[in-house]
């Protein structure tokens, strides 16, 4: 089984070579009865679903919740043609091998009809043959790396099962392109940046498209990337500061940020900081790093200040209601997991059942939803990232969100751009003239 070692840098030719875009036999799978096993899963009465994520991570918390908000909204309502949701949620411990067995449990065991869920590339990567040989519907909606769009234009007829509820990393570092050009440079002045990225699939994607686009716009570009595990930033710090750089831009996803916030704090580091951090969009966040994320901008799907369609803000405050223990607030997770079952819900009745996993894609492919983030439409073969969602302000756009300080000394969220879900002006650090 491939597996990342702890600190190893894995690319995604790599990934593909060890996969070998062929399909692997799960020692469970053999002999598996799909019609079988699918009726000894499912009664008159219930549809299983199956829910794959890290829940040792805020993100992987949210995920689960956003299904259970919608799994129990769609209940109520009289669930998916009579039958109502049954959620079967598995732990993927951030570990390939372990998401595999999870995985397995899911279809063999549980008899699930579709899985949604994960979030680290690698587990997502390990998967795609599995998702193949079991002809299991997969909606991520946390994973970004674009490898599993090539599976798919590359191998259709296997790989048709897995769409994408979010954004791959291709479109968010489009998007952070946009963000340099309108916001860095033309309304902030800037035009010195620095790459500070986190090792592994993304990353060095990321590094690829950035490295090339950003000169282009006018930038000087540096970049440093920092090992999964790292914890002292202070050398990656002191080389962006000696190069002058303005501001960085940042890709924390494994890695929860906590200590490069606090040295970049307490040494005043005049870098204005941008970019991606996963568990920099948690409420609690604010305390986590004692109020020093102020001024750090980190993209997002919503905000609670951010009606990004009528559905955004009665999930965001469905979600508050329901959920007293950290994360007390959606991390992005929670909307795409939400929007996915309802998506799955559509499909499933355009399809008239979930037993047939060709006729449940097709109707997947169909998808035209209005969700919580934004209108949801699928790419077709023609794009080069079939079924991941389309990007742009028609469907659906990444919310670049601020850490800000209220009158009362509180963090807050504020959106700085796109201008048109903007609702506060990009304030800078407090040592630069900020608050």
């Amino acid at each position: 089984m491939l597996e990342l070692e702890k600190g190893a840098r894995l690319t995604r030719r790599a990934f593909l070579k060890g996969l070998g875009l062929g399909l692997l036999t799960a020692g469970t799978g053999l002999g598996w009865d799909r019609a079988l096993v699918r009726a000894q899963a499912q009664t008159q009465e219930e549809l299983p679903i199956g829910v794959l994520a890290p829940l040792v991570l805020d993100v992987g918390q949210s995920t689960i919740r956003g299904a259970e908000l919608a799994a129990e909204e769609i209940n109520q309502a009289g669930g998916i043609l009579g039958k109502r949701i049954k959620l079967a949620l598995r732990d993927d411990q951030t570990s390939p091998s372990a998401a595999k067995l999870a995985f397995e449990d899911l279809v063999v065991n549980e008899g699930v009809v579709t899985i949604v869920g994960e979030f680290l590339d690698e587990v997502m990567i390990s998967l795609m043959p599995l998702i193949a040989q079991f002809k299991m519907p997969f909606l991520d909606t946390g994973s970004s790396m674009t490898a599993t769009n090539e599976m798919v234009a590359q191998d259709y007829e296997n790989y048709k099962y897995y769409f994408r509820v979010m954004f791959n990393t291709d479109v968010l570092t489009m998007d952070m392109e946009r963000l340099a050009r309108e916001l860095l440079r033309d309304e902030l002045g800037l035009s010195k940046l620095g790459l500070l990225l986190e090792e592994g699939i993304w990353g060095r994607d990321m590094q690829g498209f950035l490295e090339e686009r950003l000169p282009e716009l006018g930038f000087s570009v540096i970049t440093v990337f920092f090992p999964l595990e790292q914890r002292d930033f202070g050398p990656m710090l002191s080389q962006l500061k000696d190069a002058e750089v303005e501001a960085m831009l940042v890709a924390f996803a494994y890695n929860d940020g906590i200590n490069f916030v606090n040295l970049w704090y307490l040494t005043k580091c005049p870098i204005r900081v941008f970019g991606i951090n996963v568990s920099g969009q948690a409420y609690e966040y604010w305390a986590d790093t004692k109020g020093r994320v102020v001024s750090h901008v980190y993209a997002d799907a919503a905000t609670e200040a951010t009606a990004v369609t009528e559905k955004t803000l009665p999930f965001y405050q469905s979600y508050i209601q329901a959920y007293r223990l950290r994360p007390v607030r959606p991390l992005y997770t929670a909307y795409s997991t939400y929007d996915a079952l309802y998506i799955l819900k559509e499909a499933i009745e355009r399809a008239g059942g979930a037993d047939d996993p060709d006729l449940l894609v097709a109707e997947l492919e169909k998808t035209d939803y209005i969700g919580t983030v934004g209108r949801v439409v699928f790419n077709g073969l023609d794009s080069p990232y079939p079924h991941d969602m389309k990007y742009g302000d028609e469907y659906v756009v990444p919310k670049w969100v601020q850490w800000q300080r209220d009158v009362g000394g509180r963090g807050k969220r504020e959106v700085v751009y796109p201008p048109q879900y903007r609702t506060s002006p990009y304030l800078p650090p407090p040592w630069l003239g900020g608050r």
